[in-house]
C-alpha cells in the first residue's frame, strides 16, 4: 500500500501513528490533515504551483465512499 512508502517521511518511520484507512477512515483523514498542515508544500509541475504532498480533498472524494460502503472497511479478510 502506498501509505507505507509515503508516510515514513512524515512520521519518522513509524507508520503506526496513522490509523489504517480501511479500518478508521475518519481517523486516517484527520491524521493526514494534521501531517499535511505541518509539512512545507512542494512544487507541482503540472499546475506550476506549490501544493501539499497529498491532496486530502481529492483522496477523500475518491476513497471515502468506497471506505464507508458495505461493512465499513473494505477489508478483504472475512
Amino acid at each position: 500500500m502506498t501509505c507505507f512508502f509515503l508516510f515514513p517521511r512524515f512520521c519518522s518511520g513509524d507508520v503506526s501513528q496513522i490509523p489504517h484507512p480501511g479500518v478508521d477512515w475518519k481517523g486516517f483523514i484527520s491524521r493526514l490533515k494534521e501531517l499535511m498542515a505541518r509539512e512545507p508544500k512542494i512544487f507541482c509541475p503540472m499546475t506550476q504551483a506549490l501544493k501539499p504532498w497529498v491532496d486530502v480533498q481529492k483522496l477523500s472524494k475518491f476513497y471515502a465512499a468506497e471506505s464507508s460502503a458495505g461493512s465499513g472497511g473494505g477489508c478483504a479478510i472475512s
